[in-house]
């Protein structure tokens, strides 16, 4: 499987809370680095956060709307988490693509993948360690 930055994975069942599941879209930062991906939950629940298109690093988020679906890929209204960066081990993401829990829907193209990287290392938040994932 051929993963990179920019790949949008689907996660059927990601555990939301202590008892609920549900389907969630992740965007992987990094090509695979000591065998882990870095990732990013997306959302289409505005839950009061800003809809201007574009990098909210203050509030941990880039927004993408649904008007720019032929470019982002994102058929709906989509916020691009970062309070949270996930890491996903290859054989968990290997796995799950095999048992058909997770799918691999697209990559992203170049541009947009950088803007989001370039948003998520703006943060406040943002663990320089992190930059090692990063480098080529």
């Amino acid at each position: 499987n051929r993963m990179k930055p920019g790949t949008v994975i689907l996660i059927r069942d990601h555990q939301v809370s202590e008892i609920k599941k549900k389907p969630k879209y992740f965007i992987l930062l990094n090509y695979q680095r000591a065998e882990k991906f870095i990732a990013l939950m997306t959302t289409s629940q505005q839950n009061g956060r800003k809809d201007v298109e574009g990098c909210h690093a203050e509030y941990n988020f880039y927004y993408s709307p649904a008007s720019k679906q032929s470019t982002n890929w994102f058929h709906e209204n989509t916020w691009i988490l970062f309070y949270k960066l996930y890491e996903f081990k290859r054989g968990f993401l290997d796995d799950g693509i095999d048992s058909g829990k997770i799918k691999i829907c697209t990559d992203l193209n170049d541009h947009f993948t950088r803007a989001i990287i370039n948003c998520v290392k703006k943060s406040d938040d943002y663990d320089l360690t992190y930059d090692w994932y990063f480098e080529n």
